[in-house]
């Protein structure tokens, strides 16, 4: 797995634990790829 894949998934168990919701709640992988992520601009769709 790439950093990026092990990064999402520690974020994933993280999130799950913070908020108390199901792990399955969250995607097994990012909806979002590395360059996305990195786009200083880019934001996912609705949330402009």
């Amino acid at each position: 797995m790439n950093s990026f894949g092990e990064s999402y998934r520690k974020a994933r168990q993280l999130a799950a634990d913070e908020t108390g919701l199901g792990i399955s709640t969250f995607p097994m992988e990012s909806p979002y790829t590395p360059d996305q992520v990195l786009e200083s601009e880019f934001l996912p769709e609705g949330q402009d």
